[in-house]
């Protein structure tokens, strides 16, 4: 529980304009997701683990999964071949948005 609170004061503690923030929300424009699905896909691609977001945004493990699920299904089920595996699917995830950050 210490490393969530330290995570916790550094997600307080940052700037949440800065530029890569902003890249993702434009970047995520195209996809029709929700207030709280952006701002789990910022916390993913700022490099935040599951735990670590369920403190933050206090919501209950099952809820956590839940939007995941529907981030997924939204962004990038629709591209083709779809791991079974939910580890498989957050670690794409989290490629996909870190592209969308860092596309030239």
């Amino acid at each position: 529980m210490a490393a969530a609170s330290a995570a916790f004061l550094r997600y307080l503690s940052e700037d949440r304009t800065e530029a890569g923030s902003t890249a993702l929300a434009e970047a995520l424009l195209p996809f029709p997701l929700s207030k709280q699905e952006l701002r789990i896909c910022e916390l993913i691609a700022a490099g935040y683990t599951k735990q670590d977001i369920l403190v933050f945004l206090n919501v209950a493990d099952g809820t956590l999964r839940n939007h995941l699920v529907r981030i997924y299904e939204k962004t990038i089920h629709t591209r083709g071949n779809v791991p079974q595996d939910a580890r498989d699917k957050l670690q794409r995830l989290t490629v996909f948005l870190n592209k969308l950050i860092w596309k030239p």
